[in-house]
């Protein structure tokens, strides 16, 4: 798994809180480290590393206040999903609604998402 995969996990992991363990996530992302390696001749030494570990942590931030955000359908919508990778139609028919509905809840709640992401990185 790249480094994009790794903040996927922890982006959903933060927006699915309580839906998915932490364990899985945190196994997943260890498991993701054995396709990797450090380069020997890195000419950038450390300072590269917290440039990265700063940006992980404002996304973190930002995820959070989004997370805290969402009530506890949407983050479970969103874990059936994204993390389950369950079809629309099986989360229509737990739901009770049409597929077409659960399609445009997806939609409006990315849409949001992607909305609030940009006013706060503004």
């Amino acid at each position: 798994m790249g480094s994009g995969t790794r903040r996927q996990i922890d982006v959903l992991d933060d927006l699915t809180e309580g839906f998915v363990s932490l364990a899985d996530v945190r196994e997943a992302m260890a498991a993701s480290s054995c396709f990797t390696s450090d380069r020997i001749d890195d000419e950038l030494g450390a300072g590269a590393l917290d440039d990265a570990g700063y940006a992980r942590v404002e996304a973190w931030l930002t995820v959070r206040s989004l997370r805290d955000n969402l009530s506890e359908d949407d983050r479970r919508l969103l874990a059936w999903r994204f993390v389950d990778e369950l079809p629309q139609r099986e989360i229509a028919t737990r739901l009770g609604i049409s597929q077409m509905q659960v399609s445009r809840r997806l939609s409006n709640l990315l849409a949001r998402l992607r909305r609030e992401v940009g006013e706060a990185a503004a």
